[in-house]
């Protein structure tokens, strides 16, 4: 199963094609922001992806501010990364105040956390 599409923005378009990801048609509808990660080559007279990373603006916000973002182990089932970090944030995030530090702040002086 392939899945293209052709992206376009102020700049210019680019043609961008992922294998094995029918989910993604839903996701990329008209108007939707994306970020796409990978590498661009020109080919065919055109420019093109091949299974880049696609970055919501959901995921882009997630991102924000993170100088590093944790690498959680796989699961045999196939989560990816992408989807075990955005459901611990959403966990978080409805969890609010009741997700309490356990280091105490003694030792958060003391140590760098």
């Amino acid at each position: 199963m392939m899945t293209s599409t052709m992206i376009r923005d102020y700049s210019g378009e680019v043609y961008v094609t992922w294998f094995n990801q029918p989910y993604l048609k839903k996701q990329l509808t008209l108007g939707t922001e994306v970020t796409l990660k990978g590498k661009a080559v020109y080919k065919y007279n055109k420019l093109q992806f091949t299974s880049p990373k696609l970055l919501t603006k959901k995921d882009l916000e997630y991102m924000k501010d993170k100088s590093v973002l944790p690498i959680y182990p796989m699961s045999k089932g196939g989560v990816s990364q992408k989807s075990i970090r955005l459901s611990i944030a959403m966990a978080i995030e409805h969890a609010g105040d009741e997700i309490r530090d356990f280091f105490c702040q003694e030792s958060s002086k003391t140590n760098i956390i």
